[in-house]
């Protein structure tokens, strides 16, 4: 009797460790996940504030707005928009067809003749909004741009023509966007 009563007694507290430290996992993965969540914000914060000072990124739209608002999914390496220090390229294309670019694609080269931005800070979040003058051939075009933090971006292009178009996406660096340039017109 006496062993038995020892046998569930170590059962019973090898049942109640083992519970336990079930129990207590959970919460140190949720707590690491929730660590590396903010570990990764801060680096993208540093990386967008990085490539916002330097005016070296590529904004890859995701989606275009066009001038009835209709949203419209597009693909990302033929329609973004390139800021490297003073150059600038908007273009935006398709897949089908050949255009003026070779792909289907209309592609401004210019100058940046006025590169200004503000950062807001707010509670959870910074973002930065960026406004950038573009000189070229075709025209002036005016980019007003809403970067969030983690490098979530609107960008709104207007010119000396009635209309604007709007890119949303993510901005990159130079280095590893991923866009094909198509051939410039003018």
């Amino acid at each position: 009797m006496k062993k038995m009563s020892v046998i569930i007694s170590l059962l019973l507290i090898f049942a109640s460790s083992l519970a336990f430290s079930q129990t207590q996992e959970p919460a140190n993965r949720k707590q690491t996940r929730k660590a590396d969540r903010q570990k990764e914000r801060e680096y993208m914060a540093k990386i967008t504030k990085t490539m916002i000072d330097n005016h070296q990124f590529v904004l890859e739209a995701d989606y275009i707005h066009g001038v009835m608002g209709n949203l419209i999914p597009v693909n990302s390496m033929f329609n973004f928009i390139m800021i490297d220090t003073t150059k600038a390229t908007l273009q935006i294309g398709s897949w089908s067809g050949t255009g003026f670019g070779g792909t289907g694609t209309i592609t401004i080269d210019g100058n940046v003749t006025q590169y200004k931005f503000t950062k807001t800070e707010k509670k959870l979040f910074n973002a930065y909004n960026l406004n950038i003058t573009v000189f070229s051939p075709v025209g002036t075009y005016y980019i007003n741009m809403y970067v969030t933090d983690d490098g979530q971006a609107d960008a709104t292009i207007s010119g000396n023509t009635a209309g604007q178009l709007t890119y949303t996406g993510k901005i990159f660096p130079l280095s590893v966007s991923r866009v094909y340039k198509g051939v410039p017109r003018y």
